[in-house]
This record gives C-alpha cells, sequence and structure tokens, in this order.
C-alpha cells in the first residue's frame, strides 16, 4: 500500500520580523507562540508576564482591602459582573497601559460591596429606565468615594478608570458638553464634589463644562449629597430628587437623538443633518443653549459657585516681618531643656517606660525587614544558589543574583509635627515630647530619618502684626494678623545625642499659644520635600481646628484659616509625594485629614503612634 505524500501549504506570509512563512509553519507558531522567539525575547515575554501576573494579584489584595473582606474571591474575563462569593474584574491588558483605569475599575466595584446594601438600592430604585441608570451611577459613586476618603490612590484610580472609558467611547476629544452623554459628566462632577477636588478630574473641554455648569446650576444638590454620603437612604432620597430636577431641565439625557426623529414629524434637511452628527450624542441639540451661556459660549469660572454660596476669601496675610523659624536653642539654653526632660521623665514615669517598651518592639520589627528582604533574578549581584543548575543547563542564563533590597531603613524620612496651641498644655504636650523622643530613638537606630518641629504663634491677638494692621487704619478683611513660629526641635540629620533635651523645648512655660496650621504644614511639607529619601511620611499631631482669635475676629470669612489647611492638605494627597496622616488628641481631626486617627486620652497617643508607625514602616513599607 502506497504510503501517502507529505502534503505542504502553499499559503505564505510575512511574521512580525519579515519572514515569509507557509501554512504549516503558521500551524506551529500558532500552538506555540514562544517557538518564533529569540532567547532575549522570550526572557522579556516572561518578564511581562511576571509583571502582568503581579498587577492582577495586586489589584485583587487592593479590591479585598477596600471591600474589607480577605477571603473576597477576585477573578477576571471579559466582563466585570459579581458573583456569590466575590467578583470578576476586567482586569488590565498585557502591557499594563491602562494599569491606574484596572485599579479603578477593582476600587468601584469594592467599594460597592464594601459601603452599599443592595436590597435597599433596588427599593430606591426609580422605575424609569434613564433615571434608574442615572440613580445605579449616584450609588456606585458615592461609594467610590466613601473608599476615596479611606484610601490613598483611589479617587485617581476612579479618574483613570472614567478616562478610560471616554477614550474606549471615543470621547476624549469632545469639545462640548452636548457631545458628551450626561451619565458621564454627571459620574465626574458628583465624584470630584464627594472627595472635595475643586477643579475638574478629567480635563477636557467637554467636562469641563459640565463642571461648570453643573456646580453652578446644582450647587445645592452636589452639598446636599456630600452631606449624606454616610447614609444610603438619605442620599438615596436626594438623588432621587436630583435626578428629576435634572430630567426636567435636560429631558433627552441618555436617549439617542434619533429615537425623537424616528417618532416625531418630517424634518427639513438642515434638521437631519444635525440630528445625524449627534445621533451618539446623549444631549439633543435643542438643550445646547442650556448648557452654555445666553451667548452661546461656555460657562466661565467665576459660575462654578451658586448665586446662593458666597465664594470664600482667598488666603492672605497682612504681614510676615515677625514671622519666625527657630530652633529650641533659640528658646532655652541646654541645662533648661534638661530640667524639663527630667521633670517630665518623673511625672510619667510608668508611661515612659510602657513608650519604651512599645518603641522597641517597633525596632525589632524594622530591623527584620530590613534585614529579609531581597529581589531575585537579577543580571548582578550575589550569586543566587537556587539558578546555579540553571547555569548548567543553559551557560547563557544570566538572571542568576540576588541583591538586598534598600528597604525603609535606609530611603525613608519622617517628620512628627506637632500642634504646639495652648490647649496643648499640661500632660498633653508632655507625653507628646516623651514620645517623640522615644520614636526618633528607635527609629534612627534602625537608620531612619526623623525630624520633630512644632508649631504656634510668637503672640496673643495683640502682637507687632495686629499693631500695624491697627496702624494702618484697620483696612478690612486683613487676613493672618499675627506672626508664626516655627520650631525645628531635631533635624532628620540631627543625631538624637545632640537633639534629645532639645525635644523638650515644647514644654517651655509661655510658649504654646496660637495655632495656624495650614502654613506651618506647608512649611514642614517643603523642608520634608528638600531630603534626598525616596519615601517621606508626615504625621501631624494636633487636638483642635487652626484658631486665631486676631485673625478670626477682624475677618468676614470665619472660615479663613480652616479653608487654608484643607486647600493646604488637598495639595499634599493630590501630589502623592508626601504620605501624610494625622493623630487627632481628644478631637476628630478626620474632618481635614482624610487619613486620621482619634485618641480619647494623651495616654494613648504613644501606642497609637507606634501601631501607625509599624502599619506604615513595617506591613506596607
Amino acid at each position: 500500500m502506497a504510503m501517502a505524500q507529505e502534503t505542504r501549504s502553499t499559503i505564505q506570509k510575512r511574521d512580525n520580523k519579515g519572514v515569509v512563512r507557509h501554512g504549516g509553519e503558521w500551524l506551529a507558531i500558532w500552538s506555540d507562540p514562544q517557538s518564533n522567539l529569540s532567547e532575549d525575547e522570550k526572557r522579556l515575554a516572561d518578564r511581562a508576564q511576571a509583571d502582568f501576573e503581579a498587577a492582577r494579584k495586586s489589584i485583587a489584595a487592593a479590591a479585598r482591602s477596600v471591600a474589607n473582606d480577605q477571603a473576597l474571591e477576585i477573578s477576571f474575563g471579559s466582563h466585570r459582573a459579581a458573583t456569590p462569593r466575590g467578583l470578576v474584574l476586567v482586569g488590565p491588558r498585557l502591557d499594563l497601559a491602562d494599569l491606574d483605569a484596572a485599579r479603578g475599575e477593582a476600587d468601584a466595584a469594592a467599594a460597592e460591596i464594601k459601603f452599599s446594601d443592595r436590597a435597599l438600592h433596588l427599593r430606591l430604585r426609580p422605575q424609569e429606565p434613564t433615571a434608574a441608570r442615572l440613580f445605579d451611577m449616584l450609588e456606585q459613586v458615592r461609594c467610590a468615594a466613601n473608599a476615596g476618603r479611606i484610601f490613598p490612590g483611589v479617587a485617581e484610580n476612579l479618574a483613570a478608570y472614567q478616562l478610560e472609558l471616554l477614550r474606549k467611547s471615543d470621547l476624549l476629544n469632545a469639545h462640548l458638553a452636548s457631545l458628551v452623554p450626561l451619565i458621564h459628566g454627571l459620574r465626574m462632577v458628583v465624584r470630584d464634589h464627594l472627595l472635595e477636588v475643586k477643579k475638574p478630574s478629567i480635563q477636557t473641554a467637554a467636562m469641563r463644562m459640565w463642571d461648570q455648569w453643573l456646580r453652578s446650576r446644582y450647587g445645592a444638590y452636589l452639598t446636599a449629597l456630600e452631606r449624606t454620603r454616610l447614609d444610603q437612604a438619605t442620599y438615596a432620597e436626594t438623588a432621587r430628587t436630583f435626578i428629576a430636577a435634572l430630567l426636567a431641565e435636560l429631558p433627552t439625557a441618555g436617549t439617542p437623538l434619533r429615537r425623537e426623529l424616528r417618532d416625531g414629524a418630517e424634518a427639513d434637511d438642515d434638521t437631519v443633518a444635525d440630528v445625524t452628527q449627534g445621533a451618539n450624542e446623549g444631549i439633543s441639540l435643542t438643550e445646547i443653549a442650556t448648557i452654555l451661556g445666553d451667548d452661546g459660549e461656555p460657562l466661565t469660572e467665576e459660575s462654578y459657585l451658586p448665586a446662593s454660596q458666597p465664594k470664600r476669601t482667598p488666603y492672605r496675610i497682612f504681614s510676615t516681618q515677625y514671622d519666625r523659624i527657630l530652633s529650641s536653642a533659640d528658646l532655652a539654653d541646654r541645662a533648661s531643656l534638661r530640667e524639663l526632660r527630667d521633670k517630665a521623665l518623673r511625672r510619667h514615669a510608668d508611661q515612659s517606660r510602657n513608650v519604651n517598651r512599645l518603641a522597641a518592639a517597633l525596632h525589632r520589627r524594622l530591623m527584620a525587614k530590613r534585614l529579609s528582604q531581597w529581589t531575585f533574578d537579577l543580571e548582578e549581584g550575589l550569586i543566587d544558589n537556587g539558578r546555579i543548575e540553571r547555569i548548567v543547563l543553559d551557560p547563557a542564563f544570566g538572571y542568576v543574583y540576588k541583591q538586598e533590597i534598600s528597604g525603609p531603613a535606609r530611603d525613608t524620612t519622617v517628620t512628627l509635627l506637632i500642634d504646639n496651641s495652648g490647649s496643648m498644655r499640661g500632660a498633653t504636650i508632655e507625653i507628646a515630647a516623651l514620645t517623640a523622643d522615644t520614636i526618633a530613638r528607635a527609629l534612627e537606630k534602625c537608620g531612619i530619618g526623623v525630624e520633630v518641629a512644632g508649631f504656634t504663634s510668637g503672640n496673643w491677638k495683640n502682637g507687632p502684626v495686629f499693631r500695624q494692621w491697627a496702624s494702618a487704619g484697620r483696612p478690612e478683611n486683613p487676613g493672618r494678623l499675627n506672626d508664626t513660629l516655627h520650631i525645628v526641635y531635631k533635624g532628620a540629620d540631627t543625631p538624637l545625642l545632640q537633639a534629645e533635651p532639645a525635644i523638650f523645648g515644647m514644654l517651655l512655660p509661655g510658649l504654646l499659644k496660637e495655632n495656624i496650621d495650614g502654613e506651618a504644614l506647608r512649611w514642614a511639607a517643603r523642608r520634608l520635600l528638600q531630603r534626598p529619601e525616596s519615601r517621606k511620611i508626615l504625621i501631624v499631631l494636633s487636638d483642635g481646628a487652626p484658631a486665631d482669635e486676631a485673625t478670626l475676629a477682624n475677618n468676614e470669612d470665619q472660615a479663613l484659616l480652616r479653608d487654608d489647611l484643607l486647600r493646604t492638605i488637598r495639595s499634599l494627597a493630590q501630589s502623592r509625594a508626601i504620605e501624610l496622616s494625622a493623630i487627632g488628641i481628644k478631637h476628630d481631626v478626620g474632618a481635614f485629614y482624610p487619613h486620621a486617627i482619634r485618641i480619647d486620652s494623651a495616654t494613648d497617643l504613644a501606642s497609637v503612634l507606634i501601631r501607625h508607625l509599624d502599619t506604615l514602616l513595617v506591613q506596607s513599607g
């Protein structure tokens, strides 16, 4: 019996390297895509695949943290979905170009699990389809914003996710709000408002127009949504009212325009052309004038706030002539500082022993982490014994080395910024000084730079700046009317042996006066940003809101100091160059700082601060 003759395909096609291959070769490549790769290309492909899998694991871990459920099952598929025990996420592309957007998708889905009662949502959901879609979106935004208030980076991820959705819909270049569906504009504006982001997080012409129009027309609704974001039922009722008002003004929101023509009367040629151009828009052409000004131009920046809400006064400083930046050595001699330290140690002996014990435990954990971090599969470093057999099998294999990672002990600086206002007087400031001293010692032993700084005012209400203002005829709304005093108790480069008594300069009688927090925070941040370390941590210890009697008594805007602090915190949070957090002593500073801890007794300060540092430096460092 004659043997079958081998058949060779005549189909030929060039591969990505320009080589002409026939059908049989293509079949082999399709069955094993790496067969066409060089060794270097295979290594790059393997590394890309490893990075891809690591990104998926990171996204899944972050989603579990946001959902506050470590047992949540996370898988990846072609469409996002909820399962009885977890989530199916789309995840990033292999090249990780959309990694932030994938993180945003995961954060949004996990936030719904954490913050939304599904049964309550369905019970309050409107029946009308367009209203229902907007209602669903507003609930998603509420949950995501609540997560963004807790977890750093979530807000940026959410904006990246929406940006990717707009890109996929080919809406990034839209120059008018009328070219972008209402649901996209509303999603961004409500999210930004709930997260206290003043400028549009998506900087395109159309989205800026949506931001201007919605903030100017519906500012009261946005404020009501922000106030009720922690109460799903109340928020839902506000959302329904808001949606009804929106749809009364923009009745075709989300409805393709061709449906209007199909059901309507005859249209002339010009109308047909206009509608065809806008067929995929969510806003009808008759509603464009509603979003534009009366002259057809986009609304201006001045229309951001409704007329019923007066604009805030810009932060002003009447005079900086008497502002000072000092060290403890400028305030008292070394013998006086030692005496203050010894008195504090005697008064709080038990507290001091407890602080020392906790700081020693933190030191041990930091040293253990420092000694155990390695990175593998490198082309230089120390020989990794576990990779030696690869050299025998493949002499060209070069990734056989390992290196110890420069952990937090080598590349981190911590600043403790301590409120030196009059309300901190007594045991509170003494315990703060003892805690700062002990923590600085523990971190210094691990090679972590620590700066201890404080802030107060140089005078009470009738200081030299106030008198200068009075001599100038008391002009209206002068701004800050006191002189600031910023103190460096210990610099990051100053050894504790040299600086130890200086930290207790904050116990000097008569030092603690007013607190102007915003300027102090900017000053401490500027000093920290000048440091060479790549990781910068700033922790504020405070017992209240900014207060200066002279300033508040002579300016119409009673929120002048408060708003300045909020603007400073938002700016630092958006830059992401500094990890900012705060501990409120018998006061909830969460109204200012997104990452805040409250303690109800000064005696808890040491244990809470050390646990916080353990979280930052050991668990997540």
